[in-house]
């Protein structure tokens, strides 16, 4: 599934198949030990316009940011930075705006340089705009209360 990813035909196909799998913990540090953090990351940068493959790579992120060293890992890679790229650049989205914020979550919880990181970069920020933006949905504001930092 990685090969798929690293193929830019098969990145989106590649990002739902994974996201389709009960990823279990060895999965995951795998994932993260043959570069599959980098390429997940690839492909939302690659396909920022895309709704689906936004919403199937945040949700990639999220399900991989369980594991604390692979949430540090995100992080160092600019994990966070492609999560709040894909927040501004779908502005009008509820369900990328929530998959966004259970990512950034995720990604924060447990990592206390990884907090501060997050809020250098802009983190609060962009999820206030997701809690104030007149389309925001009453799960969307939830969920980006719970997203801070």
């Amino acid at each position: 599934m990685l090969d798929a990813l690293r193929n830019h035909t098969g990145q989106n196909s590649g990002c739902g198949a994974l996201c389709g799998i009960d990823i279990l913990p060895a999965n995951k540090l795998s994932i993260a030990a043959f570069g599959g953090i980098e390429i997940v990351l690839q492909t939302p940068r690659k396909h920022l316009g895309q709704v689906l493959v936004q919403k199937r790579g945040l949700l990639l992120l999220r399900i991989l940011a369980v594991n604390d060293d692979i949430a540090v890992k995100i992080a160092d890679t600019e994990g966070i930075e492609v999560v709040i790229d894909a927040i501004r650049t779908h502005t009008g989205n509820a369900k990328v705006h929530q998959r966004a914020c259970r990512a950034l979550l995720e990604i924060g919880m447990s990592n206390t340089d990884v907090q501060t990181q997050m809020k250098k970069l802009g983190v609060i920020e962009a999820i206030k705009e997701i809690m104030n933006a007149q389309n925001a949905t009453p799960k969307c504001r939830d969920t980006g209360h719970t997203g801070t930092p």
